[in-house]
């Protein structure tokens, strides 16, 4: 299609891509022409959309587009010169463009934008946020400009320690649960408690037994067996009223 830059509006632009993005779901033939279409037109507002009013102007003018659909349309419109002319449909077309970069995001950001981070961050010691703030753009493409093997390691890192207080959490919450079920077991006295007590000590011991056992075939054994156990304690303790 190849919109003039400079003379449709992005109320037009909305119009044009919600034509072709119908088109594209009704039409067998051609909806590789659609998608690209719709692509182009995505593409031309989201340069002149303001920065950072991309998404709220995609919720405004175009709500009834999936984030992934935005994705597609204008992945193909951004690459359609690399498609062989045999290829009609979108599926097709995804499959030979996986592994390019994507269509948007710091690719496509002016180089004097990098520069400009480079040397916020190198001369004047910013941080990427205050950096991100300054230029209009987040602060995790300010990072890659900048040092993109440090940046990583730190989201490697976060992600490392925010695994592990989930595990934490879960740990406590799972040990406050079992310490109100045997109170509640305690309550109910005789026979109850009594096997309550004994069920909780052989899940313990099961719970050492896999992490000590190196036989993977053993260890699968004894994970049936705990998780058989974890599911009579858990009628047990629906008996208590304890859930």
């Amino acid at each position: 299609m190849n919109l003039p830059a400079t003379t449709v509006s992005l109320s037009n632009l909305a119009d044009i891509a919600r034509t072709e993005h119908e088109l594209c779901e009704t039409s067998l033939v051609e909806s590789l022409k659609h998608a690209i279409n719709a692509g182009e037109a995505l593409l031309q507002a989201k340069e002149n959309v303001p920065r950072g009013g991309w998404y709220k102007w995609l919720n405004a003018n175009l709500p009834e587009f999936s984030e992934n659909a935005i994705q597609i349309y204008m992945r193909v419109a951004r690459y359609q010169d690399r498609l062989p002319a045999d290829i009609r449909g979108i599926t097709d077309a995804r499959m030979f463009l996986r592994g390019l970069p994507k269509a948007t995001g710091f690719h496509g950001y002016p180089e004097e934008f990098q520069i400009e981070a480079r040397r916020l961050r190198g001369e004047e010691g910013l941080s990427y946020k205050k950096i991100a703030r300054e230029l209009g753009v987040s602060d995790a493409i300010v990072g890659i400009w900048c040092d993109k093997q440090r940046w990583e390691a730190n989201i490697r890192s976060t992600k490392k320690h925010s695994t592990q207080r989930k595990k934490e959490r879960r740990a406590l919450e799972q040990k406050e649960l079992q310490a109100r079920r045997l109170h509640a077991a305690k309550v109910a006295g005789g026979a109850i408690h009594d096997a309550y007590s004994k069920a909780r000590l052989l899940g313990e011991a099961l719970d050492a037994a896999v992490a000590t056992d190196d036989d993977r075939r053993n260890q699968d054994r004894l994970r049936n067996a705990r998780d058989l156990l974890f599911k009579i304690e858990n009628q047990v303790a629906q008996v208590l009223g304890v859930s």
